[in-house]
């Protein structure tokens, strides 16, 4: 099932393509990524995650 970064990805799709510009990384390396756009709305966690419309983000960008 889908749990965090999964779904953030699956939320945010544009996070996808860090996978490309980042190498792997060891266990105690992470990734910042900032100003990642929100698509889609879900709900549940793991088995029960489902998605659930498209996100309408009022932020100002």
């Amino acid at each position: 099932g889908c749990v965090q970064e999964e779904i953030r990805f699956l939320i945010c799709p544009e996070m996808i393509l860090s996978r490309l510009f980042c190498e792997r990384l060891d266990s105690n390396e992470c990734v910042f990524i900032i100003g990642a756009q929100r698509f889609s709305n879900y709900t549940g966690y793991a088995h029960t995650f489902k998605w659930a419309g498209h996100h309408d983000d009022k932020s100002i960008r």
